[in-house]
């Protein structure tokens, strides 16, 4: 008497009832072809971290090396050194073969721990709750954590002070 059981293994669905059901059918050119950029992308990223340390840590008189250096300066201060490390880190994450926006949530998550580095650097600065202009003067910036740490510091100055903002 033959048995009327189903096996407890879905089957395998093939590309067009994928496609109907809404999901993209994948194929193994498509997912190397995202792997390979994907690759490419983290070693530009990579590159270009090193580049900024490097533009950082060796003054030079070349005109595209200082302006670099000076715009990181007057950007994050003495928290400079932080953001192509956050990028290397960043561009590490390219390289994870792990399904889902694991790059969107380490970015995120690295430009909050930077923000907030850059402004406990600018709201730590002497006479900081007495003149708040202070921390965003250009004379200043370089000395803390620059003008995106000094913009953050400035409006935590204004609206709740220096120990809370701490």
């Amino acid at each position: 008497m033959p048995s009327k059981r189903r096996t407890s293994t879905p089957k395998k669905r093939s590309s067009k009832q994928q496609l109907r059901r809404g999901q993209p059918a994948r194929s193994k050119a498509a997912s190397s072809s995202d792997a390979t950029s994907n690759d490419i992308v983290g070693v530009a990223l990579a590159v270009c971290a090193v580049a900024l340390m490097i533009a950082l840590l060796v003054p030079s008189s070349a005109i595209v090396t200082n302006a670099i250096s000076q715009g990181l300066s007057f950007a994050f201060g003495k928290g400079a050194f932080m953001a192509p490390l956050a990028l290397l880190v960043f561009a590490a994450t390219f390289f994870l073969d792990e399904d889902g926006p694991i790059s969107g949530r380490v970015s995120a998550g690295l430009a909050l721990i930077l923000m907030s580095a850059f402004t406990m650097l600018s709201l730590n600065q002497t006479d900081a709750a007495l003149l708040p202009d202070l921390v965003v003067s250009a004379e200043r910036v370089q000395e803390a954590g620059g003008f995106v740490g000094g913009g953050f510091a400035w409006v935590l100055l204004k609206l709740v002070g220096q120990i809370i903002g701490n």
